[in-house]
């Protein structure tokens, strides 16, 4: 059984006790195979297959880790097991729920935005700088997308460039004609993917016990965060050293920060609770 093939520190890992468990590991020390594990482990605790949520960064990992799964446990159990890259989960659940889903490539949507933008007028307005064109426009929202959670766009936008504040709302009435049409048409595009997931992990239970996620690396944009708590209690996550080193680096507010040393790398984590494996082996319980 995979249990019985971790060592020491991977079998801490594997059998850590419920709750939000972060694992940081560096290269070849079997992040893989501790994900095996704990999924072993999961089952003989009870928890259906079908319980569990396996997010990877790429289809072909997903297919790999599967495939890994149903040499110990079967092919039926296996293929119980929701597993896949965060677009590809997302895709399924917005198409069980929201029904008409059409994926639109950038250029395409491009292609729509700039035929909404190029209705507006700005030439009455005096700004000291001139507006945003629709292309550089379409881009800064999607970045927006991906890194706000809070804000609107317009205020977002009057913050970061304190000159365009004269045209925000005529940018905000242009992407919300823009959001209209594309729920009109059924168009999605890879940002929207985890923005609709996000709201229906918020408001439905998706019967998930446990989530779990090979490889948490740089960039994880708010709503991938977001997505990772759709089991509402419990995730398990493994990610590579230097990655999650670009991820823990974020600025710390209120709680207090630990400082680990690690050969050539510092990481600081606000995180409450943490057990230090040898070997660059480490278990970070979030309570």
């Amino acid at each position: 059984m995979p249990l019985s093939r971790l060592n020491p520190e991977q079998y801490k890992a594997a059998t850590a006790s419920y709750g939000h468990n972060l694992i940081i590991a560096s290269a070849g020390t079997g992040k893989t195979s501790t994900i095996v594990g704990r999924i072993a482990h999961l089952l003989g605790q009870g928890v259906k297959p079908e319980e569990i949520l396996l997010l990877t960064f790429t289809n072909k990992a997903a297919q790999e880790m599967v495939e890994r799964i149903a040499t110990f446990f079967g092919k039926q159990i296996a293929s119980k097991i929701d597993a896949g890259t965060f677009h590809a989960v997302s895709y399924r659940w917005i198409k069980r729920f929201e029904g008409k889903v059409v994926l639109k490539q950038p250029r395409e949507l491009k292609t729509l935005f700039r035929s909404v933008y190029e209705k507006r007028s700005f030439h009455h307005l005096e700004g000291d700088s001139a507006p945003y064109g629709a292309n550089y426009l379409y881009d800064l929202y999607s970045f927006y997308q991906n890194t706000e959670m809070q804000r609107s766009f317009e205020a977002w936008i009057a913050e970061r460039q304190s000159e365009h504040d004269i045209y925000a709302m005529i940018y905000a009435d242009v992407i919300d004609e823009f959001e209209a049409l594309k729920k009109q048409y059924g168009f999605l595009n890879f940002n929207d993917l985890l923005i609709h997931m996000r709201t229906i992990c918020a408001e439905k239970q998706l019967g998930y016990k446990e989530v779990l996620v090979d490889e948490y690396r740089t960039p994880m944009h708010c709503r991938e965060r977001s997505l990772m708590r759709c089991s509402r209690r419990h995730s398990f996550v493994s990610g590579i050293m230097i990655k999650v080193f670009m991820l823990l680096t974020e600025p710390i507010s209120q709680s207090s920060a630990l400082l680990i040393k690690n050969s050539r790398t510092l990481l600081y984590t606000p995180f409450q609770k943490i057990t230090v494996l040898p070997f660059r082996f480490f278990l970070w319980q979030i309570r």
